[in-house]
């Protein structure tokens, strides 16, 4: 094993010790009540995976973690300091070429300080502005992998978000203000992902804050964001502006509308749909106006999950940009009684495929997960 293989193992093995660790120090807790005085409150998503890739000159292989880790310190009275660690590898596999627990990373996803009411919520920090449902929920082992290409992540600045009921809805309206953050939370350690900086460019990547994103959330039966979890119909639209970057084209401008709808048929059966369409015009401040389609299905029946997501990318101006993106999951929630401090197991099984202007690529990969959500008291 290279230097190398063996850096990125350890880390591997060190984020998952973090985690028995919390659950050797919260025994007990996972999925507890909401807090209600100082406390700290946590979520463990834990995936390994093992993927077979094909790009047309032969089977190679990659295997990696991805491990989340989302602490709250919470006061009491609505404040928050909100940290999310991930943990991957920081660059793609290279086709053709086996890849083994290398060029993993760990970094912050968020930091941030909140405050909450029944009424409204304000943050301020480094954080992932609300815009798009399915680079987020889309179900499947791989499901958002396409759709990511529009997650805001690395953003730094503040979000307001205003709670209310109207039209048998629960509605969540949604304004952002940021823009790229530059700072060091950008950067990784171990394997480094390199900070960002004004000079790239890039949509948003300006001196002061110059982007702006507004949505409205709404679900029938749960929390907006729940909703496809646990709601019976949802919906979101939103619009989108980031300012051009040194050397862009010009500013980018995007439109989302999405839908979900849940069919329970019994107790331990129910279908999931979601649907989501997103225009942008000046994608990531090219002279690329995009289309992304994604539409999906999930049938849960006792401890199985089956699921396809597709999405679509339309470059209508540049069919270079065209791609599409299949994937079809298969996911078994192992029994409650195998756990350690209350944590879920699951095992999942999926295939991809993934044909883009210049190559395509098949794919079956396998994972193993556990998650683990609960709070401890700290006074």
């Amino acid at each position: 094993m290279t230097p190398v293989k063996a850096l990125g193992l350890l880390t591997g093995m060190a984020s998952l010790l973090s985690g028995v660790a919390l659950l050797a120090i919260f025994p007990g807790q996972a999925h507890a009540d909401e807090c209600v005085g100082p406390c700290l409150t946590y979520s463990l998503d834990y995936e390994f995976f093992a993927n077979f890739l094909n790009s047309g000159d032969g089977w190679y292989s990659d295997l990696n973690p991805n491990l989340d880790t989302a602490i709250s310190f919470e006061a009491g009275n609505g404040f928050a300091i909100n940290a999310d660690i991930t943990v991957e590898p920081m660059t793609d596999p290279q086709p053709g070429q086996n890849r083994a627990f290398s060029d993993i990373g760990a970094y912050f996803s968020t930091l941030n300080l909140s405050y909450t009411t029944d009424e409204f919520s304000i943050l301020a920090g480094q954080f992932e502005p609300n815009f798009g449902r399915a680079w987020d929920i889309a179900p499947g082992l791989y499901g958002s992998f396409l759709a990511e290409d529009y997650g805001l992540s690395d953003r730094i600045g503040g979000e307001l978000n205003y709670f209310f009921n109207a039209g048998g809805f629960h509605n969540q309206a949604s304004a952002s203000v940021f823009t790229v953050d530059r700072s060091f939370l950008s950067g990784s350690i171990l394997t480094n992902r390199s900070t960002n900086n004004i000079n790239d460019g890039g949509a948003g990547n300006t001196n002061g804050v110059s982007s702006v994103s507004l949505t409205l959330t709404g679900c029938e039966d749960a929390d907006p964001t729940s909703c496809y979890d646990d709601g019976t119909l949802g919906y979101q639209v939103g619009f989108l502006f980031q300012r051009e970057g040194q050397g862009d084209f010009g500013n980018e401008t995007g439109i989302v509308g999405s839908i979900n709808k849940a069919f329970r048929i019994d107790e331990e059966q129910d279908i999931k749909l979601i649907g989501e369409l997103v225009y942008f015009n000046n994608f990531e401040g090219t002279d690329s106006d995009v289309l992304y389609t994604t539409a999906s299905a999930a049938y849960d029946v006792a401890d199985y999950t089956l699921s396809i997501t597709g999405t679509q990318r339309t470059g209508l101006n540049h069919q270079s940009d065209n791609q599409t993106f299949i994937d079809a999951s298969a996911v078994y929630n192992l029994n409650p009684d195998y756990t350690i401090a209350g944590e879920a197991w699951s095992v999942g099984a999926s295939y991809d495929y993934n044909r883009a202007s210049d190559i395509t690529t098949n794919s079956i990969s396998l994972q193993v997960k556990a998650e683990l959500e609960g709070s401890k008291p700290l006074k």
